[in-house]
Parts: C-alpha cells; structure tokens; sequence
C-alpha cells in the first residue's frame, strides 16, 4: 500500500481565524497595518491604534525596537509617571512579547503548526499601552510541527524577541527571557481552556519549548510549575502555572491602594509561596476571573 499523505498544514488565514475566541485580549490576522481588516473589526478602524492609542502606523517588531519603542510605549503609560525604571522596562517588554509568544505558542498547541516568523514579519496594534492585535505577515506560510515542533517555535521565539531583549532597560536578558518561559507555559495552559485541549498533552508542549528556548537563552531561574487549582466540588482541578519569574507589577503597589506589597503581587507569582498561589488563584477561578489569552 502506498504511504498516506500527510495533511496540508492550514493556511494562514485559517491558523490565526482558530485562534479567536470570545474575551481574548489580543486579535491576529494577516498584516502589515492598512492591509486587510481582522474579523470582527471595521476596515474603518483597521489603522486606528499605533503606539500611544494614536492613529500612526502600526510598527513591525523591529521598527517597534529600532525606534525606541520601549519609551514610547512608557510615555503612554501611568505608570512611567512613577518612575520605577525597573518596572517600566518589565511592562515595555511584555506588551510586545506577549502578542508574539501568543502566535507562536497557540499555533502550536491549537493547530499542531509553527510560525516562524522574524521581527519584522510581526505587526503590532496598541490601544493606549496595551498591545491588542498582531498581524502577521503574508508570507509567513504555517508548517505542520512534528516531533521538532517546540524546538522550532522556541528558536522563532528567538528571533523575533531578541531585537526587544536588546532595548529594554534596564538591561536584564536572563529575566527578560525568563519571562517568555512564563508567557509560553501560561498563554498554553490558557488556550488549552479556552479550546478545551487536553492539559497533559499542552504542558509536555509548552514545557518542552521551555526546555529548548532555556538552552537557546538561558535564565537563571527555574521553569515554571503546574498547579492542580481545585475549583468547585465535583469539578476536575484546573491545572494552572505558578510563574519563574516576576513582573515588577508589585512595586507598584504603593500607588495601586494594596493594604501591602504581597497583596499587589499576581496570583502566579513566584515570590508567593505555592499554597497562596493555589488558594488566590482557585479565588479567581470561582469568581470566573482567569484571565484568558
């Protein structure tokens, strides 16, 4: 008998189509900015957001770093006003990389493909601050993943963040990539909800790119850890991540009107010790406040 023929990888279109869904915080389509219009968004609309929440061009990744992208983006945000440097460079490098690490990472668990794009085939969206839409380039054509799957998103990850690395200040790449450890394992295992995927088979995903991306970019911390959070009696537990690393949100605390800096710290946070993640974050699971990718 003659070998079955593998199936074609899904277009473009329809890889980043599959990865809306109700409540998401980011849109994807084809890009660049001005070209075609996302689903559920008026063309009229489709160049309204640019950095700052104004109507300039939408930036490549690359532009976003050549450009000083860090301080604009702070120049948009309340929270440059407090001038904690540390913070502001967290924050200016979350929005991006979080946009990227959401394509990469949810293509590959959600349809079994990799996008290996560079900086420049990645467009950025803002609302304000917030990174909100991330348009792809038309070129970029979907592969089916196999087994080397997670060490080729984890080398794309590479080369589309490494030009945010290099700018952010301060300059801190271990935790920076840290951080992209986090944002693979937890935009999974939020995807792997939202698309009712199978837990076991998304976290040996995520958490073997997380093996190759900490070879490719080492970090001094270690990977991050799934949590068996229990959700109502009878319910299955939802397996949540507990972060590697810290995003500095806490140090705003001061200002954010927390009776203390622990209670500002995020339910996933490291610095928190494992039973206070599983107990805040089981709180925000009966209130229906996960937040989804």
């Amino acid at each position: 008998m003659p070998a079955p023929v593998p199936a074609a990888a899904p277009s473009l279109d329809e890889v980043l189509t599959s990865l809306q869904h109700p409540g998401a915080r980011r849109r994807f389509g084809v890009g660049p900015g001005g070209g075609r219009a996302i689903a559920g968004r008026r063309a009229a609309d489709h160049d309204r957001v640019g950095p700052g929440g104004d109507h300039e061009a939408r930036p490549t990744l690359a532009a976003w770093a050549a450009s000083g992208g860090p301080a604009a983006r702070t120049a948009a945000d309340p929270v440059a006003a407090l001038d904690i440097v540390e913070l502001s460079g967290a924050l200016s490098f979350h929005g991006p990389a979080a946009a990227v690490v959401d394509l990469v990472v949810s293509a590959l668990v959600v349809r079994g493909v990799v996008l290996a794009v560079g900086p420049a085939d990645v467009t950025l969206g803002f609302e304000g601050p917030n990174v909100v839409e991330a348009l792809v380039a038309p070129a970029i054509a979907p592969s089916a993943a196999g087994a080397d799957g997670p060490a080729r998103c984890a080398a794309a990850l590479v080369a589309a963040l490494d030009p945010l690395v290099d700018v952010v200040v301060p300059h801190d790449p271990e935790l920076r990539w840290g951080a992209v450890a986090d944002l693979a394992v937890v935009l999974a295992a939020g995807r792997a909800r939202a698309h009712a995927l199978d837990d076991d088979a998304t976290w040996a995903t995520a958490l073997e790119l997380v093996e190759h991306l900490r070879h490719a970019r080492p970090h001094p911390v270690d990977p991050p850890v799934r949590l068996a959070v229990p959700v109502g009696e009878g319910e299955p537990p939802l397996a949540l991540a507990r972060r590697c690393s810290c995003c500095q949100w806490h140090r705003a605390a001061r200002h954010l009107g927390e009776a203390s800096v622990a209670d500002a710290r995020c339910a996933d946070c490291p610095s928190l010790d494992p039973a206070a993640n599983v107990a805040r974050l089981a709180a925000l699971a009966r209130r229906g406040d996960l937040v989804l990718p």
